[in-house]
């Protein structure tokens, strides 16, 4: 049997590191880190909308040549929604945002399993891409936030 490190209630293993952390990096209730910290995941937030929300060429442009674009984009979003809930508490995330923001994760984890989906050209032609950025912009909306391409500075 191989040998486990002993993760404390509430801690986390570093992916980098592979060292055992006793906190959660992601809770700044538990770092008692700064505001800034939650401004900081709120624009990882953010630019994930981006992301999702924008027109396929800017989707493709945005990322590097060696990944799949389409996993990329959900992967993307789905790691920055285990965010909402602090954000929520943080105040930067109102309700109503936070059930739109929920609703595009359900609705990634309703993908088609489809291998066709992966296609860059069926972001630009296929519904699923299409139902993906109305929400996006629904959740957008809710949040009060300027539209702009993905990767630009506010």
């Amino acid at each position: 049997m191989a040998w486990l490190p002993r993760i404390p209630r509430g801690g986390c293993v570093a992916l980098s590191t592979g060292l055992v952390q006793d906190r959660d990096p992601f809770d700044c209730r538990q770092t008692g880190s700064s505001d800034m910290t939650h401004k900081k995941q709120y624009e990882r937030l953010i630019e994930s909308l981006l992301l999702v929300a924008a027109p396929s060429a800017e989707q493709v442009s945005a990322l590097p040549d060696f990944v799949c674009v389409t996993d990329e984009i959900v992967s993307t979003y789905g790691d920055v929604f285990l965010l909402v809930p602090q954000l929520e508490r943080a105040g930067l995330v109102a309700v109503d945002a936070a059930n739109a923001l929920r609703e595009l994760d359900e609705f990634f984890g309703r993908m088609p399993d489809d291998a066709s989906l992966a296609d860059p050209e069926r972001l630009r032609t296929h519904a699923f891409w299409a139902d993906a950025r109305r929400l996006a912009a629904k959740a957008w909306t809710e949040l009060g936030e300027e539209k702009r391409p993905p990767g630009q500075s506010r």
